[in-house]
């Protein structure tokens, strides 16, 4: 299990790496700035409906303490 978390984690990381060339390559066709937000935002909410339902199927609960808590609140 904690092998395929660090695989998971690698491929992410290489993923999110890479982004900044497809970020290049929309610029070059033309899009605006504002647009490849909302299309990363819209990207991203697309992800967290599927995640979501997951989690909830699944039974596994996010607990998040106090502390942190605090600390994600001032990070987003």
């Amino acid at each position: 299990m904690k092998l395929r978390g660090t695989a998971y984690t690698v491929i992410s990381s290489v993923f999110f790496g890479i982004l900044p060339i497809f970020v290049k390559f929309a610029l070059n066709t033309g899009l605006k700035t504002n647009q490849i937000i909302l299309i990363h935002d819209f990207r991203l909410l697309l992800v967290f409906f599927p995640f979501s339902l997951t989690i909830y199927h699944k039974k596994r609960y996010l607990r998040v303490s106090r502390n942190s808590y605090v600390v994600l609140v001032i990070l987003v």
